[in-house]
């Protein structure tokens, strides 16, 4: 009959999100969808943490063609490591969170465009590059991750930023304290290997890259999607008046690669001392230990390793 043809013709969709204050914007997004295309059919998911949510998405990833992460780059971690293993589900990044990196490299800066990226079915086979890091118990833990990862100073303001409320009442004393937190946070000494080249630094922070952006800042003007690199941005301990002007030039002009303090390591070798280029390794160890982030979410702390994978997973998005 008619009515079975239409419920054997439905795309079914699983939303997983985090907030439930994005819940309306979650509902507004699939009415938009239905009344483009009443074939697509969803059923939404609430998570409370990250291991929660892969857990929950584990439970359901093989009955749907398509998994929406509706949040933030933390969201979207979730769903990524329920979801490696099925080379057959798409993922949508909806960008709903604090950070959405992801979704914005895809060209998805709001629900509108990831509508659009679904209705015509526009979607990147994206390489996952893969962290070991050591947990609260000093256990191996092993993560996936398609945006960007990092060590010391901004994994450290990722974690205090979770804890914070991000209220607009708080919201400008949060931006002090991260500014304070920047400006006299300890430099860290370690052994880092890229590529099996080794050598010591005392840095602030060091972030691997898939993403150009991360946040307001350009970090990795080279880095690329579709390419099998994992850029590197090393930022060397500094005084403050130093950090200060890294910062400047960081936020405003984008053209901090060029300082003596930053080592960045890409597709060429033009902008860091050690001359290497292509990093696709990235093994760190530290004198004590530093708290390590992926996506913007503190999973553990050093010792710990990045590298790219051979996994793929494919994500929708917008042509420019």
């Amino acid at each position: 009959s008619r009515n079975e043809k239409i419920r054997m013709d439905k795309i079914k969709i699983a939303i997983v999100f985090s907030s439930k204050k994005n819940l309306q914007s979650v509902k507004d997004f699939c009415s938009f969808v239905r009344n483009q295309d009443a074939k697509f059919d969803f059923d939404i998911y609430f998570t409370t943490s990250l291991l929660q949510g892969i857990e929950l998405t584990r439970s359901f990833v093989n009955r749907y063609e398509i998994i929406v992460a509706a949040g933030g780059d933390g969201t979207l971690l979730s769903v990524v490591n329920a979801a490696f293993d099925n080379s057959d589900v798409k993922i949508l990044p909806l960008p709903l969170g604090t950070s959405n990196d992801f979704a914005r490299a895809l060209n998805l800066n709001n629900y509108h465009n990831a509508a659009k990226a679904l209705l015509s079915n526009q979607y990147l086979s994206v390489r996952l590059s893969q962290c070991h890091v050591r947990d609260e118990n000093d256990r191996n833990r092993m993560m996936y991750f398609c945006s960007n990862a990092g060590v010391g100073l901004l994994a450290d303001m990722a974690r205090l930023q979770k804890q914070q409320r991000t209220s607009s009442i708080t919201e400008l004393k949060n931006v002090f304290q991260a500014l304070l937190h920047y400006l006299f946070y300890k430099g860290i000494c370690g052994e880092i290997t890229i590529n099996n080249n080794k050598f010591v630094s005392n840095f602030l922070f060091i972030e691997m890259f898939k993403t150009q952006r991360a946040g307001p800042a350009k970090f990795a003007p080279y880095a690329d999607l579709t390419n099998d690199v994992l850029d590197v941005v090393l930022c060397h301990d500094q005084n403050v008046w130093r950090r200060l002007h890294s910062a400047f030039r960081l936020l405003s002009k984008g053209n901090h690669i060029e300082l003596a303090e930053i080592d960045y390591f890409s597709t060429t070798n033009s902008y860091n001392k050690f001359k290497v280029h292509h990093p696709k390794q990235i093994s760190i160890k530290t004198k004590a230990r530093a708290m390590v982030h992926v996506n913007g979410d503190f999973i553990g702390y050093s010792p710990c390793r990045f590298e790219i994978t051979d996994k793929k997973m494919i994500f929708f998005h917008l042509k420019k």
